[in-house]
């Protein structure tokens, strides 16, 4: 293991390589996690019913969003000018309806486009979920609705956690596309060994001797996903622990999509440091490939909001695959439900690895 033990002794006593490897990520992530850049929902209710029960919804609204006033005849000129970005109007009769089991709609108002209002939908959905359910338990009773309703309104604490949670997804994603991309940094910083043993003729003297490059190559390897699997423990591992970032169900299903991620960022670093005539070209080719790996992945924005045309582009590369299994994880997936994801990155990772590797030949000689 004499490869194996030299790489590792070159990567972790380079100040270089474990800044980017560690340290920069860490900096970028707890930076960008820690930004308040999202502007707070502004949330309007106009309550036409005025019973006891809208009042209570309208009072659960404004414990969880910012609460803005606007008059029922003034509803467009707001949501134009910013002044809310989501008007909710309880109509007349709501309630009576609610009570006699009919499903009543919520009118909802907001500018065509935007997303802003999901978290405010999904609560009232939940808070109407369980009215309906009072509703029919009460057999359709007003009396005994209102008498079920206040051993309901116990569980607003529930529903505020899960507007909560939205943040708290939103901040891992962002974290995790920021590992995404120094991952692929790294895969250079370590595979690069590779192109500069090449290039100080270190690895025609090392093939002098007795040693076979199926040797060095596996040597080689194994250190370089060492690193990954290093970065991807400490940097997870900090972040779950030292700042208690969310990472869904288990933190653990998190570290093995990463792994199975590092495989491919290995993978790739082993096709650009081979091919590479210098390592500055190998250092260059990462920078100038990063960028929009990441971009057309979904490490950057939702790929939601991407034209088609760039999803469908992004359905070739593995960054997209390891984003789309972070969501899935983040929204209570386990390791089951990105199966998917952990085959196709598998078998990108193959795919590169022997991309990689054909021209062994060729540095053998």
């Amino acid at each position: 293991m004499t490869f194996f033990k030299t790489n590792m002794q070159r990567i972790l006593t380079s100040k270089v390589r474990m800044l980017i490897i560690l340290v920069v990520p860490l900096l970028f992530i707890l930076i960008f996690t820690s930004l308040d850049y999202e502007k707070p929902l502004q949330l309007a209710v106009i309550d036409a019913d005025q019973t006891p029960f809208t009042r209570e919804l309208a009072q659960s609204l404004e414990e969880n969003f910012r609460i803005v006033d606007v008059a029922e005849g003034e509803i467009v000129p707001a949501l134009i000018e910013g002044d809310a970005d989501y008007v909710v109007v309880l109509p007349n009769g709501f309630t009576q309806e609610l009570v006699r089991g009919e499903s009543p709609q919520v009118e909802g108002y907001s500018i065509s486009g935007t997303n802003m209002a999901l978290p405010v939908e999904a609560f009232i959905n939940s808070y109407l979920d369980g009215a309906n359910d009072v509703a029919e338990t009460a057999n359709y009773n007003e009396a005994l609705f209102y008498q079920g309703m206040k051993v309901f309104s116990e569980g607003q604490l529930f529903m505020s956690f899960t507007v909560n949670s939205d943040i708290s997804r939103n901040k891992s994603t962002t974290a995790m596309g920021f590992l995404v991309q120094f991952m692929l940094y790294m895969s250079v910083m370590t595979t690069g060994i590779i192109a500069e043993d090449r290039q100080n003729k270190t690895i025609f003297r090392i093939f002098s001797g007795p040693v076979s490059m199926k040797r060095y190559m596996a040597e080689s390897l194994l250190s370089f996903m060492m690193i990954a699997a290093l970065q991807v423990i400490a940097i997870i591992g900090l972040l779950h622990f030292g700042v208690n970032l969310y990472f869904g169900n288990s933190v653990l299903n998190m570290i093995v999509l990463f792994l199975f991620f590092a495989v491919v960022t290995v993978a790739l670093g082993m096709i650009i440091s081979n091919y590479a005539k210098t390592p500055v070209h190998a250092y260059v080719t990462i920078l100038l490939l990063t960028t929009p790996l990441v971009m057309l992945g979904g490490s950057y924005w939702p790929r939601d909001y991407m034209p088609d045309i760039l999803v469908s582009i992004g359905n070739f590369l593995p960054t997209s695959w390891v984003m789309s299994g972070v969501q899935k994880l983040l929204y209570g997936g386990d390791l089951g439900s990105i199966t998917q994801e952990l085959m196709i990155l598998t078998a990108f990772a193959g795919v590169f690895f022997l991309v990689g590797t054909m021209r062994r030949a060729d540095v053998a000689k």
